[in-house]
């Protein structure tokens, strides 16, 4: 009896833990709205995410009104139990430029979302690393979404900033 309690108090604990996900969550998704039209607001975000953001536009799809970054690091988690160097945070974001009745409806989603961590181990007396990249798709419970939602917060803030200022 005894435990089956430690067992159940044990689930119990741990079961808010991020890392017990078994199937990925919906990512984030942030959303602008402007009046500008989408030509000024797709030169504006490029600008934007290229000159201010040090991110880097990789293709264009939709007739240039989707936009994909390349892959960048924007975040690594040194935490308790975490490899040497962490484990850091990849992603591609998503920048669908639509029209709406008043301007356009910019939404801005990870495309590609993945960690990235390197190993040391010793073999026959040499030290080799290896290296891991883990896609959300498959491996949802190592991912701690928070360093995404505060990244895509960030970019959705600044690209936003920019769309109001500039006439």
């Amino acid at each position: 009896m005894l435990r089956i309690l430690l067992i159940l108090l044990i689930t119990a604990i741990s079961s808010g833990c991020y890392h017990l996900r078994v199937n990925p969550e919906p990512l984030p998704v942030h959303q602008i709205v402007t009046k500008k039209n989408s030509d000024v607001a797709k030169s504006i975000i490029s600008r934007i995410l290229e000159s201010e953001l040090n991110i880097r536009i990789m293709d264009e799809e939709n007739r240039g009104n989707t936009l994909i970054s390349a892959p960048r690091h924007f975040a690594t988690d040194n935490s308790f139990g975490m490899p040497a160097g962490g484990r850091q945070y990849y992603s591609q974001l998503q920048i669908e430029i639509n029209r709406g009745k008043e301007g356009c409806i910019i939404t801005i989603s990870p495309y590609n979302y993945e960690l990235r961590t390197s190993y040391a181990y010793g073999l026959e007396g040499h030290v080799h690393t290896l290296y891991k990249t883990y896609p959300y798709s498959e491996y949802p419970g190592m991912f701690d979404l928070s360093f995404l939602e505060q990244d895509l917060k960030k970019v959705s803030f600044l690209l936003e900033t920019a769309l109001k200022e500039i006439q």
